[in-house]
């Protein structure tokens, strides 16, 4: 994905604060086994370490 930094749109999604990471859990947290079930997740990051 590319994204221009220069736009007010960047500002707001506060990219500079963007960074690499690591999905360490994603965990579903609602039954879904019913039909029409929405999916709910909660989904933990690891910060990538840069060299």
């Amino acid at each position: 994905m590319r994204v221009d930094r220069n736009t007010t749109s960047a500002s707001a999604l506060r990219l500079d604060d963007l960074a690499a990471g690591t999905v360490v859990e994603n965990r579903e947290l609602m039954d879904i086994s019913a039909p029409g079930a929405p999916s709910k997740r909660h989904i933990a990051l690891r910060r990538c370490l840069r060299a």
